[in-house]
């Protein structure tokens, strides 16, 4: 069994300027009978940038998936789902992204669409000409982060969940990933979304004015999922 929808559902193709790219309300993540996060009210608008915080095993992964509609065998949600628009994502393994015997340019132009696209959106993600036609492992780690942004890019996605993106790099490649990932939502044209999946407090309140908070369950009560808690701004977590 793959991912599916159980309950009310509504999937529009394309996102208007107000509507939601992603609303769940009174949300069940569940593997099989399992219940593995409980989502009562989440938003994703165009044009926002969310973190996504929990400690390990707390359903972050689970929640991407969802929000993605990824297909992942067993998981379906149970409640009122819907998403507007494509859906772009990024993994902290640049190297698993990239070809490393194909040149950057050539690897970010097949979706793209052609190489003249290809160094548009390279420099878009700040990286330099010469830079362009280098083989991934020629790159620096932050380097080769943006890179991957750029290839996700090319398919015009508006909704992009960024996973762990910054875990594999030191902080300076780090300040580098989020000041791209920021720009790219302030200057979007189409109100592209982030969702910034990260372990790195830092990062995540450094990029993102929203946050979903996974909260595990209360080991006094009978729950055993995780619950996630969308909040506007940073305030009230601790």
């Amino acid at each position: 069994m793959y991912h599916h929808i159980t309950g009310k559902e509504r999937i529009i193709s394309a996102p208007t300027a107000a509507a939601p790219l992603c609303h769940f309300h009174d949300v069940e993540l569940k593997y099989g009978e399992t219940t593995a996060v409980i989502v009562p009210e989440l938003t994703i608008n165009p044009g926002t940038l969310t973190a996504v915080i929990g400690p390990s095993g707390s359903g972050k992964t689970t929640l991407t998936h969802a929000i993605g509609d990824i297909p992942v065998e067993t998981l379906h949600c149970v409640g009122t789902v819907e998403r507007r628009g494509k859906v772009g994502v990024i993994s902290q393994d640049s190297f698993g992204a990239l070809n490393p015997l194909q040149r950057v340019d050539k690897q970010v132009a097949l979706t793209a669409g052609s190489i003249e696209n290809a160094h548009e959106l390279l420099a878009q993600v700040s990286l330099t000409p010469e830079l362009f036609s280098r083989y991934p492992l020629e790159l620096s780690g932050g380097q080769r982060q943006r890179a991957a942004i750029a290839f996700a890019l090319g398919a015009r996605p508006q909704l992009l969940l960024c996973d762990e993106v910054t875990s594999a790099l030191d902080p300076i490649a780090t300040a580098e990933v989020v000041r791209t990932l920021r720009k790219l939502v302030t200057d979007s044209r189409d109100g592209m979304s982030i969702v910034f999946i990260s372990h790195d407090l830092g990062a995540a309140k450094a990029l993102c004015p929203d946050v979903i908070t996974l909260e595990p369950a209360d080991p006094n009560t009978d729950l055993t999922a995780a619950t996630a808690i969308f909040r506007k701004n940073w305030d009230d977590y601790s």
